[in-house]
């Protein structure tokens, strides 16, 4: 499987060491906010890296290098990504959030849990146009 990963944070580099470990050869290309660890862990491995400056750029990208990606994952992606980038992966894109979804959708999930009093929890989703409003792959309240 050729996957395209959207990674940051302490979660993103998580990830991206566990899949560097355990299926390197289906990490196709990681898209990061910045040249950081991430990127250098990538690149050590001999796969490639871009920092993220818009969605249309990691297509042009993709494009340039001949890639074709099977599933995209974001992982503690803090930027919302937008067509064309959405259908480049032939079955979407699947994302994590720290919420029960549709509950406390968005970047402030832990304060409007709290002011609301909503139920708590983590969501993995396929991603589409709006903000956390894909269909729901799998959730465990907490």
């Amino acid at each position: 499987m050729k996957l395209l990963l959207l990674a940051d944070a302490k979660v993103g580099r998580e990830t991206t060491h566990w899949l560097l470990d355990n299926f390197p050869e289906d990490l196709t290309l990681l898209v990061t906010t910045a040249d950081n660890d991430l990127a250098a862990m990538a690149n050590a491995r001999d796969i490639p890296s871009v920092v993220f400056q818009s969605s249309q750029q990691v297509c042009d990208v993709a494009d340039r290098a001949g890639m074709a990606f099977d599933l995209g994952i974001s992982v503690w992606w803090p930027k919302i990504i937008r067509a064309p980038l959405l259908a480049l992966p032939k079955s979407g894109f699947i994302n994590t959030h720290p919420s029960l979804l549709p509950h406390n959708r968005g970047k402030h999930y832990n304060f409007w849990a709290i002011v609301e009093q909503a139920p708590f929890g983590v969501s993995l989703h396929t991603m589409d146009e709006g903000v956390d409003t894909g269909d729901i792959v799998a959730q465990m309240p907490i």
